[in-house]
């Protein structure tokens, strides 16, 4: 899930061709993409969307926010500029 003003999640897959559910190794890593519509320019230039992760474990499922990864898309601004015109 995206978590942001001015943005909604569209939908999410898995990057590579994969499939849900995915399963991360302790350390490892998965790639999503998210599809996002931005319904707010203004409120979505303002501030960098949290993400956030439910994940189940034999011991239960858990909600959590993660960090931009340091190989994210650096043009996130310029991606949203150009949708809003700017």
């Amino acid at each position: 899930m995206v978590r942001g003003p001015g943005l909604r999640l569209v939908s999410v897959t898995v990057a590579g061709g994969g499939s849900f559910p995915v399963t991360i190794p302790p350390g490892g890593r998965a790639a999503f993409v998210l599809g996002v519509d931005v319904t707010d320019c203004g409120a979505a230039r303002a501030a960098a969307p949290d993400l956030v992760v439910d994940a189940e474990r034999w011991w239960g499922s858990g909600v959590t926010t993660v960090g931009r990864p340091d190989d994210a898309d650096p043009n996130l601004g310029f991606h949203l500029r150009s949708l809003c015109g700017q």
